[in-house]
């Protein structure tokens, strides 16, 4: 079913500074519309694929300080995004991650690593 602007949500939606765009059909539900997100900071389209793959937190206040920090859940593969004053970490060359844990090349104060992904 095509998504008509009008009829839907998404219209004025703006959620941590993400434009949507566009809506597509998940591959898992075809019943389902997911929204394609424009990032207006870095320009990537993304896909909030939440209700087919799991459960999404956004702006997550990552406990630890220094190069030693845990999430309150552990992320899916692949959908960890970590920030660290507003610039977002490479994974591998700025941290690694095993399950919730992260450890930091550099050591950050306490409240400063903001993370987003699925779990």
């Amino acid at each position: 079913m095509p998504n008509v602007p009008s009829t839907n949500n998404y219209d004025a939606l703006r959620d941590q500074n993400r434009i949507p765009v566009a809506t597509g059909q998940s591959n898992i539900d075809a019943s389902q519309s997911l929204p394609f997100l424009l990032d207006h900071v870095t320009g990537r389209v993304l896909v909030d694929a939440t209700g087919s793959s799991g459960t999404q937190v956004v702006n997550e206040v990552v406990s630890g300080s220094g190069t030693s920090w845990t999430l309150a859940h552990t992320p899916t593969t692949g959908t960890l995004a970590l920030y660290a004053n507003g610039q977002r970490l490479t994974p591998t060359v700025d941290y690694s991650l095993s399950g919730a844990n992260i450890t930091t090349v550099l050591a950050w104060s306490a409240g400063t690593l903001l993370a987003d992904y699925l779990y």
